[in-house]
């Protein structure tokens, strides 16, 4: 999970610094939020919009269910 979640906040923060635009970071975090949901076996979480806030709750989600998941299969 540490690689993904530096990847993850590698893209907001390019997106902070105005290197990449909301568009590239809505597809490339959508894509993460994806894969990283398949790899743990959990439902994927939706990104609403590109903003620290917007984001942040995603990834929050995303790992909560994984843990939640992973509580439940144990």
């Amino acid at each position: 999970m540490l690689t993904y979640t530096s990847l993850y906040i590698h893209l907001l923060d390019q997106f902070l610094w105005g290197l990449l635009d909301k568009d590239e970071v809505m597809n490339a975090a959508e894509k993460l939020l994806s894969d990283i949901a398949g790899e743990y076996d959990t439902e994927s979480i939706a990104l609403n919009e590109v903003s620290v806030e917007a984001m942040m709750k995603a990834w929050s989600e995303l790992f909560v269910n994984i843990i939640a998941d992973n509580i439940q299969r144990n």
